[in-house]
C-alpha cells in the first residue's frame, strides 16, 4: 500500500511539473534576428552650372593735341571732348555677363555593412476558453494534490 502511495505521489510531481513546464514554454516571448545585406551604389551625376570668372584690369592712356579722345579696351568705350571750355567725359561699358559653361561630376556613394536586426514575431493568440479549461484544470490539480497529501500524511 506505502509503494501504491509513492508511485501516485511521483505521478502528480511529473504531472504538475509537466504543466509548470508547459506553461512557462508557452508565455516566453521570441525575438528572431534577420540578417541585413550589404549593399553598395554609386550614384554619378552630371551638372550644368556656370563658373565665374575674374575679369583681369586693362589701362589704356592717350595724349592728344586734339579736342577729343577715344579710348577702346575689351570691354568698355572711352570718349572724351573740350566743348565751349568744358571737358566732357563719357564711358560706355555694355551689359555682359561673363561666365564660362562647366559641367560638374557629383558622385554619391552608399556602403552598408550586414549586421543582425531584430525582429518581433507575432504571437498567436489564445482564445478565453482555453484560459477557463487551463484555470479549472489547475484548481482542479491543486485540490486533489492537497487531498493527496493530506491522506499520505495521515497514514
Amino acid at each position: 500500500m506505502r509503494e501504491d502511495r509513492d508511485n501516485m505521489l511521483q505521478v502528480w510531481v511529473w504531472l504538475l511539473t509537466a504543466i509548470m513546464v508547459l506553461l512557462m514554454v508557452s508565455c516566453a516571448a521570441r525575438t528572431v534576428y534577420v540578417p541585413a545585406y550589404k549593399v553598395h551604389s554609386v550614384t554619378t551625376t552630371m551638372v550644368d552650372t556656370m563658373v565665374e570668372v575674374q575679369i583681369p584690369e586693362e589701362r589704356v592712356t592717350n595724349v592728344t593735341t586734339d579736342t577729343t579722345s577715344v579710348i577702346h579696351t575689351s570691354y568698355a568705350t572711352s570718349t572724351a571732348e573740350v566743348i565751349d571750355g568744358v571737358l566732357w567725359h563719357r564711358l560706355v561699358q555694355p551689359s555682359r555677363k561673363d561666365s564660362v559653361p562647366a559641367k560638374v561630376q557629383i558622385v554619391q556613394m552608399t556602403d552598408s555593412i550586414p549586421y543582425p536586426v531584430e525582429v518581433e514575431v507575432e504571437k498567436v493568440i489564445i482564445p478565453a476558453w482555453s484560459w477557463w479549461t487551463l484555470a479549472i484544470s489547475g484548481i482542479s490539480i491543486g485540490g486533489l494534490s492537497m487531498l493527496l497529501i493530506g491522506k499520505i500524511k495521515r497514514a
